[in-house]
């Protein structure tokens, strides 16, 4: 055997079987500029922070994982001249590094020594282990859209135990936690039936899915190559309808059965429904939205009203114009001519070429020693022989199997097999690029109720650990320590695309809003007199809390 086909077989064997435990950070190389630009999106709820920082006018402050655009916000709307420190942490360096050269203007906080005036300082760490920190020397904690990360990156529960306790152990008696996050639907374990009607949606789930419950291909594993993803045990309790192209019946199928039909097969004109928990409906319906917000913001704008001689301003929701707006100037088309014909094409390019990626898949030119390897892995990976067919000189890989394989441009297969030339400029690389960042995060967690009555617990039960028995995280009070902010134009867009009803056929709103928690460190009895309003505000919404509470079931 040469060293070249060595070399290449050894590529193949690792590139699936070597798991990085440092996934959380690896999904924002590639395009850190995009990233950091997300991240600035609803930039004003994310620095919740600064009215109890200038309300304390003095202390220590920890910025999380926010990828440094909120750091930026903060110090314009404090005091510079109160003594102030602001601790900005994040695990990655990059980002780190980034935060002087995007906001020039902190690097005086940054380089000052003056104690008595406010200082920033950027520390590389992790949110789950704050070690370089003292105990109760930390008056605020702002953490935007991080623990649903923590807990797409860590094992079972441990990596949000860790990092609660670690937030209560460095956050001095009254401290702030400041938590913000999707909010999940309630009554998350019960099934409903999400119908999408969009075309681009329904070709969106058909990538998605097997990117979001794969096992066997991640690259989010521990050190023994075991997948860490959340276990909510969708692929029993999820069922996708379907017409299958020159089929008479719909078909209902598992999840394994939707994974393993070709994706040309699949008829996109009629609708497809998923049936499953409403937990994992919540994680479809935003990584759609969200989709359509990064990667595709025409998708915001009816299909049939983007077509020539129509002006894009005019048929652009007034809330999505800025996205658009940015999506069309960056493919140079002016947002407020008149569409013509060519104008169209490039706009939809993206989608007619995810279209023509799950009628097509993919060939890439092998030879007959890789044929026979791969050909080996996918066997003992238990792939379905439906979505590839390999021979000696030529692999077709199914769009649904791409997915799972793909690692970037340039990257990891697309590295090692040369793609035949049909191919190369037809694939949509801007949504799997998308798509192998955000396709295996989970958004959700917990519900509100499961939330609350998971600190709850985890306060009575553990803090004695951190020598905090006496204390508590709770909402700051029990009218406004919860604060929802609406997504209008997310869910005008699912109401458009898709719709969503329990068993009995009631149509379900859509819950796309944000939670913003004010937490404070406080001590236990005041905190349980706050939970207790709360159950008492709204009885049907708390109920896990309440068993916990009243009835005394402590157990996590």
């Amino acid at each position: 055997m040469s060293k070249k086909y060595l070399y290449i077989l050894v590529f193949i064997f690792s590139y699936f079987h070597i798991g990085s435990v440092c996934s959380h950070v690896d999904h924002k190389q590639d395009n850190m500029d995009k990233y950091l630009q997300d991240l600035n999106f609803n930039l004003p709820e994310k620095i919740k922070i600064v009215e109890y920082i200038n309300k304390n006018k003095k202390g220590v402050y920890l910025e999380l994982g926010s990828g440094g655009d909120s750091i930026g916000e903060i110090v314009d709307n404090v005091d510079p001249g109160l003594p102030l420190k602001i601790i900005v942490a994040d695990l990655d360096d990059n980002v780190l590094k980034s935060i002087p050269k995007r906001y020039p203007e902190i690097n005086k906080y940054i380089e000052n020594t003056d104690k008595n005036k406010l200082s920033v300082e950027l520390v590389h760490l992790d949110a789950t282990n704050l070690y370089v920190i003292e105990t109760s020397t930390i008056q605020g904690i702002n953490a935007s859209a991080l623990v649903h990360e923590v807990h797409s990156y860590s094992s079972s529960k441990s990596g949000l135990d860790q990092f609660f306790l670690e937030s209560a152990r460095v956050l001095d008696e009254n401290g702030m936690l400041i938590y913000r996050d999707p909010i999940l639907q309630d009554d998350a374990g019960s099934p409903n039936i999400l119908v999408l009607k969009e075309s681009l949606y329904k070709m969106f789930v058909t990538l998605l899915f097997p990117k979001l419950l794969d096992i066997e291909f991640t690259k989010i594993k521990d050190m023994y190559g075991n997948s860490i993803k959340p276990d909510f045990s969708y692929t029993e309790n999820t069922t996708i309808n379907l017409h299958l192209k020159h089929e008479r019946y719909r078909k209902s199928m598992t999840v394994a059965e939707f994974i393993g039909t070709p994706s040309r097969h699949i008829d996109f004109n009629q609708d497809i429904s998923v049936v499953g928990p409403r937990r994992i409906l919540s994680e479809i319906e935003r990584h759609y939205v969200l989709f359509l917000k990064d990667v595709y913001p025409c998708g915001f704008i009816d299909s049939t009203s983007l077509q020539e001689g129509k002006l894009l301003s005019d048929i652009t929701p007034d809330l999505a114009r800025t996205s658009v707006r940015n999506f069309s100037t960056n493919l140079g088309v002016n947002f407020g001519e008149v569409l013509d014909n060519k104008d169209v094409s490039i706009l939809t390019m993206e989608k007619d070429n995810i279209r023509e990626f799950i009628n097509r898949g993919v060939e890439m030119e092998s030879t007959s020693l890789l044929s026979s390897n791969i050909s080996e892995l996918f066997h003992k990976k238990k792939v379905d022989h439906a979505l590839y067919k390999i021979n000696d000189n030529m692999i077709w890989l199914d769009a649904k199997l791409l997915m799972l394989l793909y690692n970037g441009q340039g990257k990891g297969i697309l590295d090692k097999f040369t793609l035949i030339n049909s191919n190369e400029n037809k694939l949509p690389f801007i949504s799997m690029d998308w798509l192998r960042r955000e396709g295996e995060e989970y958004y959700y967690y917990l519900s509100m109720d499961e939330f609350l009555d998971y600190l709850y617990r985890l306060s009575d039960f553990y803090f004695d650990s951190i020598g905090k028995g006496d204390l508590m995280f709770c909402p700051i009070n029990s009218d406004s320590g919860v604060v929802v902010s609406e997504r209008y134009l997310y869910k005008n867009i699912l109401e458009r695309d898709s719709v969503q009803i329990d068993m009995q056929g009631e149509k379900q709103d859509f819950v796309v809003s944000k939670a913003i928690v004010n937490l404070q460190l406080m001590k236990k009895e005041k905190a349980i007199e706050i939970y207790k309003k709360i159950i008492a505000n709204n009885p049907d919404k708390y109920t896990i809390l309440a068993a916990s509470l009243v009835e005394g079931q402590h157990f996590l």
